[in-house]
């Protein structure tokens, strides 16, 4: 790569990260009023062919913006599970930090229903990163014994992501607060550890 591809590419690469960090913040700060191109433009400070330059559509720019915060959510999760040894502490430091991401933005209760195939894809992918952490920390806590016996990860990691999307919203949209979302995680972490929550 030439030093002028090199820099064009950056370029190129920059103006992405402004729209969508744009994205973020008009979700983040005015969570009710409708997402425009013409606002993403104005909050990114491009123009709206520029905007279309990078992005066939509205749909793939929130999708893109929520990819990207799961990926970062993705990455939290995956650093702070490193640290801990047990599964069941590690289901709960996913769980927490899963809710406590969703507390901090509107992304995750970013309407992205009604986005194309394509779009809801990319959301997709980063999803099932995360759902395959809960997989391993299931699969870990059957080989070593601290988690029910009836465990089936593949399954029932499923059936955690599809919970903890319905709490998505709620979570997002400050509906639940600290100590609701303490106790949704207890319930859960302690139904998979097979005991009584506190």
């Amino acid at each position: 790569m030439t030093e002028w591809e090199s820099t064009l590419s950056g370029f190129r690469d920059q103006q992405r990260s402004r729209i969508l960090d744009a994205v973020k913040r008009l979700l983040d700060e005015h969570p009710d009023e409708e997402l425009t191109i013409t606002a993403v433009a104005d909050e990114a400070g491009v123009t709206r062919p520029t905007v279309y330059k990078y992005f066939p559509d509205l749909h793939h720019i929130v999708a893109e913006t929520a990819a990207r915060w799961l990926s970062e959510t993705e990455s939290e999760v995956a650093r702070r599970l490193a640290l801990e040894p047990n599964p069941g502490h590690r289901l709960r430091t996913l769980l927490s930090t899963t809710m406590d991401r969703l507390r901090e933005t509107r992304i995750g209760g970013a309407a992205t229903g009604a986005v194309s195939p394509e779009a809801a894809h990319i959301v997709l992918v980063e999803i099932e990163k995360i759902r395959l952490h809960v997989e391993r920390i299931l699969a870990d806590g059957l080989a070593d014994g601290s988690l029910r016996s009836d465990l089936d990860p593949e399954a029932d990691s499923r059936i955690l992501m599809v919970m903890l999307n319905g709490l998505r919203s709620q979570v997002a949209d400050g509906n639940l607060d600290t100590h609701a979302v303490n106790r949704v995680v207890e319930l859960i972490t302690s139904s998979v550890e097979g005991r009584l929550p506190a």
